[in-house]
């Protein structure tokens, strides 16, 4: 009998980039942004037991010492998800001993700098990152050489 190949390679997330993610679901509702959409994907408000499932949904709660790198972006004047809540976690994630973190907290910006190409900056940011974390040191030389 073979093994599956892929069963020797991890499946486990080997990096994170967030562009303006919601991080606190239960925050977001009780602070009115997004309530609708918060509220029709977690099948209700955050009442009795719901509220554990908005925690379990919500990056904030979910911080552990052996998370993956994390690349954070996220605009100071964004409308949707709350820069307040991007503040707090990269905090919580300190606390929690975390050390390969990068937050990008724009100013002026709304929401979603990076998918919207608002701030040009942050694509090479974001490739960089993922030549960091997820490259073979190697290959992200070569790539950086060809630039």
């Amino acid at each position: 009998m073979s093994k599956d190949p892929d069963e020797k390679q991890s499946s486990r997330v080997q990096a994170v980039v967030s562009d303006s993610g919601p991080l606190d679901l239960l925050y977001q509702f009780q602070h009115n942004q997004l309530q609708e959409v918060v509220r029709r994907f977690m099948g209700g408000p955050p009442e009795k037991e719901r509220t554990a499932a908005y925690k379990k949904a919500s990056p904030s709660f979910q911080i552990a010492a052996d998370s993956p790198p994390l690349l954070l972006i996220y605009g100071g004047a964004d409308g949707q998800v709350p820069i307040e809540t991007a503040d707090q976690f990269v905090i919580a994630l300190d606390r929690a001993g975390l050390k390969d973190v990068t937050y990008y907290r724009l100013a002026y910006v709304d929401h979603c700098p990076y998918s919207l190409i608002r701030v040009p900056i942050m694509q090479t940011a974001v490739n960089e990152f993922f030549l960091r974390t997820l490259a073979h040191p190697e290959t992200a030389q070569q790539i950086r050489r060809r630039r």
